[in-house]
Formats: structure tokens, C-alpha cells, sequence
């Protein structure tokens, strides 16, 4: 690789970290090439004071900010070779130096603080849709579900407003925080995998985290905490939280594409099999509803479902 080239790299990498939006591979890149010189950790601490004094000047300065980067590269990357480099300079030199340090640092604080706010609408139809969100979050959602979304880096703002249902899995961002709307229930994301089921023609809105934890609260009531393995309600009507003592083993199966019934009635199974498929599937007897069944589906057709309960039910 070209030194430029690695130098563009480098200043990219040192631009997400002061800005606080790098990953941790990206981060850990950085700290390793750091790590390799004392002229390395120079470059990096000297651009860092540059940023810290430019986004804290009030101070506005018009400059082509495009020029002075350009030329701050040069006086930064040129001398490397020289053991010290500051102390040659005169007065008028370092006078110029350190006007073109401060329009590269308001530069680069215009680069990573003038980021457009971000927004996308998502609608799913009569099949499951599976999404990359522009923060790098992943959302799959149920049929019928839509979703409206704002990425604000700035105001580290990442907001989601859910109608339906969806599965999100969260990339975390240590100073932009994760918040799902759906209806008056807020979902704040604490590092985790989780499902939001929140449709408007039912009362409750249930939450099941599979990993992590989330907060889940309202801007009148705390709410509670759950964390991996547990699933909270909230009531509308009451406006009250509980934890369910035993989760619903299916309450993912419009994601996983497994439904497991153990030795469960025929009705629990008809209304689950009912909503996961979006289906109308009916008793013509309301005597079977108590027929019992232990079978599992993996990714089965509706039709197939239907089949397999008749046949083991010799109905």
C-alpha cells in the first residue's frame, strides 16, 4: 500500500474515533497503529488537540478549509523523518502553522458534526421483511408492519417508530443511544436482540428480549427492566407493566419459522398458527377446541400445518 494512501486510511480511522462513531475493529486498528511508533502516537495526539480546540472555539474564521487541510497534511506527514520539527520554526511559521491547525480542525469537526440527518420508512406487505437500518441495526417485520426511522449522529439520536411488529437487532453505539416508539410505550435499547409486538387493535404491547436488556417505560410511568430470556406486557387500558412468568415459546416464530406445541389445546394452537400465518383457520366443532397435540414445524407451509393437525387429530 502507498504511504498516502495509508495516510488517507489513518485519517479517516482518526476521524471516526474523535467523533466518536468507529467500531470496535476500527477502533482496535487505530490503537494497534498507535501503538507501533512514539512519531505515530504524536500524529494522533496532535490531530486530537486540533479537534478538541476547534469544536470548543466560538470563534468563526473564513478560510478554504479544503486548502489548509491539504496543506496542515503536508507540514504533518513531510517532516516525520526530523527528530524535532517544531522547534526550527520561527515565529511567523508557527504563527501560519497554527492558523492552518485550527481551519483543518474546523474541517474535520464540519466533516463529522454536519452529518445529514438520516430517515427511512419501511411498510412490509403479506411476507416478513428483513431490513439493514443505516446505522447498521438489523429489523425483520412481521406482515403488515411498518416502521419509520431517524438517524441522527449529531444529536446522537437513533429512533424508531413501530407499528406492527419487529425484531431488532441493535449495533451498538456507545454515545447514540437506541429508542423504538411504538404507540405511548417507549423501548430504550441496552445492548441487545429483541421483539416489539405493538399492533393499534390490541391492548397490549409485549417485548421479549433474547439477549441483552431493555428498558421498557412510558413518559409517565418508569416501566421495568428486562433482561435475556424475559418477556414484559404492557397494558394500554391500565396502563400497567408486568413480566410474563412463562414466556411464549413461539412468540419469534414469525422470524424463526418454528412453532413448538407441547401437548398444547387445539384452540392455543389454531390462534397461534392464526397469527403467525395471518391466517382464518377455524373450528367448525368448538368440542375440538380441547383436543390436545405435541408437534413441532420448521418452516412449514400453512397447508402442511393444517394437514399434519388433521391427520395426527383425525379430523
Amino acid at each position: 500500500m502507498k504511504m498516502e494512501t495509508r495516510w488517507n486510511d489513518i485519517d479517516d480511522l482518526i476521524g471516526k474515533m474523535l467523533a466518536g462513531e468507529a467500531s470496535s475493529e476500527e477502533r482496535a486498528e487505530l490503537q494497534e497503529w498507535i501503538a507501533q511508533s512514539a512519531s505515530n502516537k504524536k500524529y494522533f495526539d496532535d490531530l486530537k488537540l486540533i479537534f478538541e480546540k476547534a469544536t470548543t472555539s466560538t470563534t468563526s474564521i473564513s478560510l478554504d478549509a479544503d486548502k489548509a487541510w491539504m496543506k496542515m497534511k503536508g507540514l504533518l506527514v513531510e517532516p516525520r523523518t526530523k527528530t524535532v520539527w517544531f522547534r526550527s520554526w520561527n515565529r511567523t511559521l508557527r504563527l501560519a502553522a497554527g492558523i492552518v491547525m485550527m481551519a483543518a480542525g474546523g474541517y474535520l469537526a464540519f466533516l463529522w458534526f454536519s452529518k445529514p440527518v438520516e430517515r427511512l420508512s419501511i411498510v412490509s406487505g403479506l411476507d416478513t421483511l428483513e431490513r439493514l437500518l443505516p446505522d447498521g441495526s438489523e429489523a425483520v417485520l412481521n406482515r403488515h408492519t411498518k416502521l419509520d426511522y431517524e438517524y441522527n449522529p449529531r444529536k446522537g439520536i437513533r429512533k424508531v417508530t413501530l407499528e406492527g411488529e419487529g425484531y431488532f437487532t441493535v449495533n451498538q453505539q456507545k454515545e447514540i443511544g437506541f429508542l423504538i416508539k411504538a404507540q405511548e410505550l417507549l423501548v430504550k435499547d441496552i445492548g441487545t436482540s429483541f421483539n416489539v409486538s405493538a399492533y393499534a387493535d390490541r391492548d397490549t404491547v409485549e417485548v421479549v428480549v433474547e439477549a441483552g436488556e431493555v428498558q421498557i417505560y412510558t413518559l409517565t410511568n418508569p416501566g421495568i427492566r428486562l433482561r435475556a430470556g424475559e418477556t414484559g406486557m404492557y397494558s394500554k387500558s391500565r396502563k400497567e407493566f408486568h413480566r410474563l412468568a412463562q414466556p411464549d415459546a413461539n412468540a419469534l416464530a414469525y422470524k424463526t419459522g418454528v412453532l413448538v406445541f407441547n401437548n398444547a389445546d387445539l384452540s392455543t394452537v389454531i390462534t397461534t398458527v392464526n397469527e403467525v400465518y395471518r391466517a382464518n383457520i377455524q373450528l367448525a366443532n368448538d368440542s375440538l377446541a380441547t383436543c390436545r397435540i405435541t408437534v413441532t414445524f420448521k418452516n412449514d407451509t400453512l397447508e402442511t400445518i393444517v394437514d399434519v393437525i388433521a391427520g395426527t387429530l383425525g379430523l
